[in-house]
């Protein structure tokens, strides 16, 4: 193959990963927020029995919901430092469950639909007097084993908490996981603060971006409708400059290197993004390698 069809090639996967890196790891931001006092995690029973101080959450469905056996929980987390209207990219829930018995979830998530939520101690409530958003989550999973179990797709509570016309960013958020009716006996146990030495208790890890403005010209060529406009120009300009300038590939290897550390740092190994960041980020380096070599 030809010398310049090669750098052509390794231009189009260098854009590619440039985009996702910078769109990733550069204009979003990523926070983890724990539940960190006993007050911030609870069950109650659907006869009004509640507790905050055990040392586990415990959700069971049950086709009465008014009985002893039917429980919620609820998860409060303090100081969400995203301000009001951002852009929620993702929102997960990260639990660790202990027990083949209890480890079969059925039960649907919902945001207490308020501006800034209390305590279970001051509102010992999760089924009947907090308000509920629209938004909610449905999950259903059998027999998932014990360990650290993350739950996706919470970006819409998310976003309709953050986007109320008084939220203010480090006001407090709680989830309620509220159990099915439809089947008995699905239990589901977690770890709460309470236990142990307080290091199991849930997280919430959201990725965000700041409130959506009047974008910039250069912001136009990353994201949104202008992102392909961008992509074309800048490929054009690269395919142009290394079509006279072999050095250039040392510049993309250095770029590449630079970005992909960067984002290695930056980025929990946790995060949706991690790996595909790390993948998209180095994989430029092997095909300039390969392709560059005559």
């Amino acid at each position: 193959m030809d010398l310049l069809v090669k750098r052509k090639i390794l231009i189009l996967f260098f854009l590619i990963s440039l985009s996702s890196i910078f769109i990733n790891g550069v204009l979003s931001q990523v926070e983890e927020f724990e539940v960190i006092q006993s007050v911030d995690d609870a069950h109650e029973t659907g006869n009004g029995s509640f507790s905050y101080t055990d040392t586990e959450v415990y959700i069971n469905s049950y086709s009465g919901p008014t009985s002893v056996n039917y429980k919620c929980g609820g998860l409060r987390f303090k100081n969400i430092t995203i301000p009001r209207g951002s852009i929620i990219v993702s929102a997960n829930l990260t639990v660790e469950t202990f027990d083949t018995d209890y480890d079969s979830a059925r039960f649907t998530i919902y945001g207490h639909d308020v501006d800034d939520s209390v305590n279970f101690a001051d509102n010992p409530n999760i089924i009947n007097t907090r308000s509920f958003t629209d938004a909610n989550l449905t999950f259903i999973y059998a027999n998932m084993g014990t360990g650290l179990k993350t739950i996706h797709g919470l970006e819409s509570i998310v976003y309709e908490i953050t986007s109320r016309d008084n939220w203010v960013s480090g006001n407090d958020l709680t989830f309620l996981l509220i159990a099915s009716t439809d089947l008995d006996n699905w239990g589901f146990k977690f770890y709460s603060y309470d236990f142990d030495d307080n290091s199991h208790s849930a997280v919430l890890q959201i990725v965000w971006l700041e409130p959506e403005e009047e974008p910039t010209f250069f912001e136009e060529l990353l994201t949104g409708d202008g992102a392909f406009i961008g992509f074309v120009l800048v490929a054009s300009l690269m395919i142009v400059v290394t079509s006279f300038e072999k050095m250039a590939g040392l510049l993309f290897i250095m770029v590449s290197v630079f970005l992909s550390v960067y984002c290695a740092v930056n980025i929990p190994t946790n995060s949706d993004f991690f790996w595909s960041t790390i993948f998209y980020g180095f994989l430029p380096l092997i095909l300039i390698f390969v392709m560059l070599k005559e």
